[in-house]
């Protein structure tokens, strides 16, 4: 066989188990644990590969820590700790990476008190800014947070939640995708880009969530959670079953303009006069409230599958 016809037959077999493994829905309710593969190792993966989230397909064809028998999708079931699952017909469409247990102390960023945190060094979550983690920079003059991850306190939760060997963009993807966002486009641009299919961000009015648009909308944008792209998302998030005022209070609203890392980023914030600031802090609100107790949303029915209609009475708000 020459080494042409060899690589054909190993890609068509690579595609072949690409399609096999998108086709599956996850089976077994019990661990599913599979001996040389670990849930940090794949999360490392996916941050370093796509930055973000990808979608399950693009996953399998560049993924090869999995061996092939492997039950990719019951995998992925099994490890909600570390990764959002988008489905459609219970079938895995989108992954988003993230870690359950590692946010940021609201205490910390209470505007009340900032930087006081009744838990001290006991305390589980990071004390770093809000706004220096949602975007690249903090403008807000006068901010005595810590705008790094350095600090004692922080580097213990690093290596805790391990952490510890990503980039601070890539620790910052992993809080932000704790909660839902408000797609950016479909909120000042009319048209997501990406479409409903790949979008994992809600469309939804960003105003409404402030409270600063009633129906019908000024802006043409729906106020409804319970839209089927919508639904799709907090689904993922496991917040289908969270009361309408707690999901608006939990979501972010992204700034009109994308901000971006500059080569000298650790210069001073005049090198940013031109950002806007987030609309939490126009709005005078904050996307930033204080969570349960535990910490950890409630699951959702994951039952359902994700249909074209607009079935409101399986969401409770």
């Amino acid at each position: 066989m020459t080494k042409k016809k060899a690589h054909t037959k190993i890609n068509v077999e690579k595609v072949k188990n690409v399609f096999n493994a998108i086709a599956k829905k996850p089976s077994g309710t019990n661990t599913y644990n599979i001996e040389g593969v670990s849930a940090n190792e794949i999360l490392d993966f996916v941050i370093t590969t796509f930055e973000n989230g990808c979608t399950f397909e693009d996953f399998v064809l560049q993924c090869n820590l999995f061996p092939s028998s492997a039950d990719i999708p019951r995998w992925f079931e099994k490890h909600l700790t570390q990764f959002h699952i988008f489905k459609k017909n219970e079938k895995i469409e989108y992954i988003l990476p993230y870690v359950k247990t590692a946010d940021i102390c609201f205490g910390y960023n209470n505007p009340r008190f900032p930087g006081k945190c009744s838990y001290s060094v006991k305390c589980h979550f990071f004390h770093v800014c809000r706004r220096f983690v949602r975007n690249i920079y903090c403008n807000f003059k006068g901010c005595k947070l810590a705008h790094d991850f350095t600090n004692a306190h922080n580097s213990r939760l690093l290596t805790q939640f391990r952490l510890e060997n990503f980039s601070e963009k890539q620790i910052k993807t992993v809080l932000n995708n704790h909660f839902p966002s408000i797609c950016r486009d479909y909120s000042f641009n009319e048209k997501c880009k990406v479409g409903t299919k790949k979008c994992v961000n809600l469309h939804l009015c960003g105003s409404y969530k402030f409270g600063k648009c009633e129906e019908p909308c000024k802006y043409k944008r729906t106020h409804k959670l319970s839209k089927d792209h919508n639904k799709w998302v907090l689904r993922a998030f496991e917040m289908r079953d969270w009361p309408a005022d707690k999901i608006l209070k939990n979501i972010y609203v992204p700034p009109k303009r994308v901000p971006s890392y500059p080569r000298n980023a650790k210069g001073d914030s005049d090198h940013y006069k031109c950002i806007d600031d987030d609309d939490d802090d126009l709005y005078k609100g904050s996307d930033f409230i204080d969570l349960d107790e535990n910490n950890f949303a409630p699951r959702a029915d994951i039952s359902d599958s994700n249909s074209d209609e607009d079935e409101s009475d399986k969401l409770s708000i």
